[in-house]
């Protein structure tokens, strides 16, 4: 594992995990939860472990955080990882053609947004056929929505987006969907705070337009375990995210199936 300094601020660090495999390897980009308002990059070396020894260059990114750098800071944080990625991912052994979006809770809005909205990598030059996969695991994909929790609207929504419902709406990958964006694997633990609904209404308005989408619900564990747990022995959540990310670049020819793990 290295880390690496994506930009000038504090925190706009990434660590990257390296496969035991030859190279040249396809690009996992993780982007992990906490509200906008907390994570580490040390919470998640199991995870960047385990996608590493699955095949991926595993990138774990980090960002700004609210409420010291409200929106649009932590998205502009995550196009600009994705940016530097697609500019040095080669010299460290990876594809940056084959590059895959994911992340956790608010990490994952920062992945389905990302691939929403074409206007944040534009200017780094990523081009979108570079994008084949998305994954989002418990993930906050409908502002309105989460303002109305009385708790995430404290803690989260507010410290970040301020209490503009325009601008919570344009943060909204549910409400930014296009044609055309890469297949999407959505996943919730079975006790997610609500948060299924989000991945629902996703998945529907992605489907709507054309894009192939999965939404899958983990029989047991919670908002927080579905995501330590990965990279841990036996763990569903792995087995099916790498089978996903193996089909989504191209290195799995039949077509996907989450239940047939």
């Amino acid at each position: 594992m290295s880390r690496h300094a994506y930009g000038p601020a504090a925190r706009q660090e990434l660590e990257l995990y390296r496969p035991p495999t030859a190279a040249p390897w396809p690009v996992l980009v993780f982007f992990h939860g906490g509200g906008w308002v907390s994570g580490e990059l040390e919470e998640y070396q199991q995870l960047g472990t385990a996608l590493a020894a699955g095949g991926f260059l595993t990138a774990v990114v980090t960002y700004r955080l609210a409420p010291s750098h409200p929106h649009p800071a932590q998205i502009a944080d995550a196009a600009r990882a994705v940016g530097w990625l697609w500019q040095q991912a080669a010299a460290e052994g990876g594809d940056p053609t084959r590059l895959l979006l994911c992340g956790h809770s608010a990490g994952a809005q920062l992945a389905t947004l990302l691939a929403a909205d074409a206007a944040w990598l534009a200017p780094y030059g990523v081009p979108r056929p570079a994008l084949r996969g998305v994954v989002g695991i418990s993930g906050v994909y409908h502002l309105p929505w989460a303002a109305r929790v009385a708790w995430m609207c404290r803690i989260w929504i507010r410290p970040c987006f301020g209490h503009r419902q325009e601008a919570w709406e344009a943060a909204s990958p549910t409400l930014q969907v296009v044609a055309g964006e890469p297949p999407h694997w959505l996943h919730n633990a079975a006790r997610d705070w609500g948060l299924h609904r989000h991945s629902r209404e996703l998945a529907s308005r992605l489907a709507e337009q054309g894009t192939a989408v999965w939404h899958t619900v983990s029989g047991d564990g919670n908002h927080v375990s579905v995501i330590q747990a990965v990279g841990a022995p036996g763990d569903a959540t792995t087995r099916r995210w790498l089978s996903f990310a193996h089909w989504a670049v191209g290195e799995r020819h039949t077509p996907w199936d989450p239940g047939e793990l």
